[in-house]
């Protein structure tokens, strides 16, 4: 009777033992402690955004004493009452209003010498990103059906080439672009010649004004007389003003 019980009490230890190593192999395989901890976050990308918030023009007016009266407006705002005829403008208006604060046109029309004929832009930079003015353009956009679209385009780079001969001068002719740069919030004010390469931040504007100044005698090297310049009609240019990430900017 004895010796049973202690066999059967052998045969129980082994069995126990075997138990504990096998819950002992579970743990290390099944129930490893874990903790952890949850992030969230947001991306947003930075902007390229400049948009025209302003412009000016010039009016000139024959009065009812035959003289004549030059005014250089902002936001179209002529005098009123209106001193004379209106005879001579460069003027520059928003399409659709102020809906499109990407587009404005510009017309020029009465001509004359000697008169500096301005038409001005008001811009401003909303980009988030510091960006540089890649392209600063303005280039013949004449008819192809236009038979005299040829010596339109010729006369309008005539007119651009004048202008950089005569940078400089006390009186200046042809077309150009020149303008003036301030910085965001009351940063001070620069004259630019040219916006090609401009650098940018946020909230700084950038007035750009267009002149054109005819010669009353053209002078040698010009390629047309004031026979040339006389009755224009319809002669049409287009431009345009793109600016690129700073630091993508490339020398031209």
């Amino acid at each position: 009777m004895h010796g049973r019980n202690r066999r059967s009490l052998k045969r129980i230890g082994v069995l126990a033992f075997a138990m504990v190593i096998a819950l002992g192999a579970m743990g290390v395989g099944y129930a490893a402690w874990t903790d952890s901890v949850y992030l969230e976050g947001t991306v947003y990308t930075g902007t390229l955004d400049i948009n025209i918030i302003g412009c000016s023009s010039t009016f000139v007016y024959k009065t009812p004493e035959d003289e004549i009266e030059i005014y250089y407006v902002t936001e179209q705002d002529q005098p009123t009452p209106l001193p004379g005829i209106l005879v001579a403008w460069a003027e520059t208006e928003f399409v659709n209003g102020n809906d499109d604060p990407d587009t404005a046109t510009i017309n020029f029309g009465g001509l004359f010498p000697e008169v500096d004929f301005q038409a001005d832009l008001q811009l401003q930079y909303f980009g988030t990103i510091p960006a540089k003015v890649e392209i600063a353009e303005i280039f013949p956009a004449n008819d192809d059906a236009d038979p005299d679209k040829d010596a339109k385009d010729a006369i309008l780079a005539a007119l651009w080439t004048l202008g950089e001969a005569t940078k400089g001068d006390t009186t200046r002719y042809g077309a150009w672009v020149d303008g003036e740069l301030t910085h965001f919030p009351s940063g001070p004010t620069e004259k630019i010649n040219d916006p090609l390469g401009l650098q940018l931040h946020e909230q700084d504007t950038v007035h750009v004004t267009l002149h054109v100044c005819l010669p009353q005698n053209p002078p040698a090297g010009f390629g047309y007389t004031k026979e040339d310049l006389m009755n224009l009609t319809n002669l049409k240019f287009t431009g345009n003003i793109t600016v690129i990430q700073w630091n993508e900017y490339e020398e031209p």
